[in-house]
C-alpha cells in the first residue's frame, strides 16, 4: 500500500499546485489597461488587515457570499499545502520551515500578480493564506492523524515538531 500511497500523494499535489496556479493567475481579468502606478494605486493594500475588515463591514450589510467566499476561500486555499509539505519534503518537519516556506511562495505569488497585473496584491491575502498553512501544518501535527499518515505512507517523517514560539516548548 505504501508504494502507491506517495505517487497517489504526488499527483494529487501536482494537480494541487495547477489548480492553485490557474487560481491565483489565470482565472482573473487582467488590468493591463493600467500603468503599473495606476495600478499599485488602486488594486494594492499593504494595510493589514485593512480588506478583512472590509469584507466584514460587507458582511453586515448584506453581502455575505462575497465576504465568506473571499475570506474563508483565501484561508482554506493552502490548507493543502501546509498539510502536503511536511509529507513529502523530510526536511519540512518543523512548523517554522512549513511557514517560512510558504509566506515565501505566497509573498513570491502576490508580487507575481503585480508584475502580471492580474488580481490584486493584498497583504491580508498573505495573512489568511499563510494562516491557512499554518492550519494544515496543524492538522497533519495532530498525534493520531500524524500515526494514520505514517501507517499508511503519506508520511515519511516520524516526528513531526512543533515548538511553542515563545518558550521553545515541544508542544507535541
Amino acid at each position: 500500500m505504501k508504494k502507491v500511497v506517495r505517487p497517489a500523494l504526488w499527483t494529487v499535489f501536482i494537480l494541487y499546485c495547477f489548480v492553485l496556479a490557474y487560481l491565483l493567475f489565470l482565472s482573473r481579468g487582467t488590468r493591463t489597461g493600467y500603468s503599473y502606478a495606476e495600478y499599485i494605486r488602486h488594486f494594492t493594500n499593504f494595510v493589514p488587515f485593512k480588506t478583512i475588515i472590509e469584507y466584514v463591514q460587507r458582511y453586515a450589510n448584506g453581502y455575505w457570499w462575497l465576504s465568506t467566499v473571499n475570506l474563508l476561500g483565501n484561508l482554506a486555499l493552502f490548507v493543502p499545502m501546509g498539510m502536503a509539505l511536511p509529507c513529502l519534503f523530510k526536511k519540512l518537519n518543523r512548523f517554522w520551515k512549513v511557514v517560512l516556506c510558504v509566506l515565501g511562495m505566497v509573498v513570491f505569488a502576490e508580487i507575481t500578480q503585480g508584475l502580471l497585473r492580474v488580481g490584486s496584491i493584498d497583504i491580508d491575502d498573505v495573512i489568511f493564506n499563510v494562516s491557512g498553512a499554518m492550519i494544515g501544518y496543524g492538522i497533519v501535527a495532530i498525534p493520531f492523524v500524524h500515526k494514520i499518515l505514517v501507517k499508511i505512507g503519506c508520511i515519511h517523517n516520524e516526528k513531526i515538531v512543533i515548538k511553542c514560539p515563545i518558550c521553545g516548548h515541544i508542544i507535541n
